[in-house]
């Protein structure tokens, strides 16, 4: 193997090895710290209201329990409704609960307290006293759980799309998990897509992704990523993609996130051209994503990640994702997904880009 091909492998392995070292730590230690301060917090959170409390700008007030504060949308469970109750922070006067619970401030700040919030300000109450900070700058709540499957969010989503003219037949499926720890976050997505139509080889597309994230000062992050797809408009049978990068979130608030992530990725790919091509490869890996969330029940997300190799000289990869998302009732949510992927050095007989549109109907967990 050419020497170019071996130092991508070897610096991608100490990173790996520092990054799963740290994290290892972190989370082997988590539970210990955080059972010692839930401890120490139990003593106060016994002299709190039982339930918890939303006092709405309108003037009323809703008793029952706090589940998460998420993307600037408060989610609350009643006895009285059978789904859980959603409303924006900017409709709520005062929050009282007394559930200990895992706080995310716009500076990065991870806090673990019991939280009351009043007239645009929020007091959390620690292990080393109170924090005062105004509550446009609390990101996300989540209430500590102690069940596994309490912390873990899913996703799944279908599409089908038929054009009579010339028998396209489109269907998707797609899917996501994520585990939400007290140091970061681990997720799993899935997208399929077969097309088919008349007098045209039917088109596939795959995307599997296993992705670890963690959370340092001062909004900086690490995140670990094995990606492996398939796409038959580019004769890609596979591509193994194993990515190591560290990123910072530009801005980041209850309205609206911005982050930009740089690193080093190693690229194995098999092709299904003629000459049966194999590429092992060694990229630098670019990512910025940025995410509108505080729009009513719409959500829109765009990402865009670029490959420079620095083994394959003059060739790039990029891949553009765009996500509109609205919110029915009862969890449903249809989205508009767009999808381009280029690759300005593709094998022989293969497109350089790929573009992919669906209209899908979904259900969150």
């Amino acid at each position: 193997m050419h020497n170019w091909a071996r130092s991508p492998l070897l610096l991608l392995h100490i990173l790996l090895t520092l990054t799963f070292s740290g994290a290892t730590t972190l989370w082997a230690q988590s539970p210990t710290v955080i059972s010692q301060e839930i401890d120490s917090l139990l003593q106060f959170s016994t002299k709190v209201e039982e339930k918890d409390s939303l006092y709405l700008s309108n003037g009323d007030r809703i008793a029952g329990e706090l589940k998460t504060i998420e993307s600037s949308v408060i989610t609350f469970d009643t006895d009285y409704a059978e789904s859980d109750f959603k409303i924006k922070w900017e409709k709520v006067t005062g929050l009282r609960t007394n559930q200990i619970s895992l706080i995310i401030l716009a500076d990065g700040d991870r806090i673990l307290g019991l939280m009351k919030a009043d007239s645009g300000q929020a007091e959390i109450l620690t292990v080393n006293g109170t924090i005062r900070v105004p509550i446009d700058q609390i990101v996300d709540l989540h209430p500590v759980e102690e069940k596994f499957w309490k912390r873990i969010d899913a996703s799944l989503d279908l599409n089908y799309n038929f054009v009579m003219d010339n028998h396209l037949h489109q269907f998707g499926i797609n899917g996501s998990v994520q585990y939400n720890g007290e140091k970061g976050v681990m997720s799993f997505i899935s997208q399929n897509v077969s097309i088919r139509q008349d007098d045209v080889d039917q088109i596939r597309r795959y995307t599997q992704t296993l992705n670890a994230k963690f959370y340092l000062d001062h909004n900086w992050f690490s995140t670990t990523t094995l990606e492996f797809t398939a796409n038959s408009e580019q004769k890609l049978r596979s591509r193994r993609n194993l990515k190591q990068g560290i990123g910072i979130f530009i801005h980041r608030s209850n309205k609206w996130y911005w982050y930009f992530s740089g690193g080093i990725g190693y690229n194995s790919e098999f092709y299904t051209d003629d000459e049966q091509t194999q590429r092992n490869s060694g990229e630098f890996v670019l990512t910025t994503e940025a995410n509108i969330f505080n729009q009513g029940d719409l959500d829109l997300r765009a990402n865009l990640s670029v490959y420079p190799s620095f083994t394959e000289r003059g060739r790039w990869r990029s891949t553009f994702t765009y996500i509109m998302k609205y919110e029915l009732p009862l969890d449903f949510y249809i989205s508009g997904n767009l999808t381009f992927n280029f690759d300005n050095r593709p094998v022989e007989g293969a497109s350089r880009y790929d573009l992919a549109a669906q209209a899908v109907f979904g259900w969150k967990l």
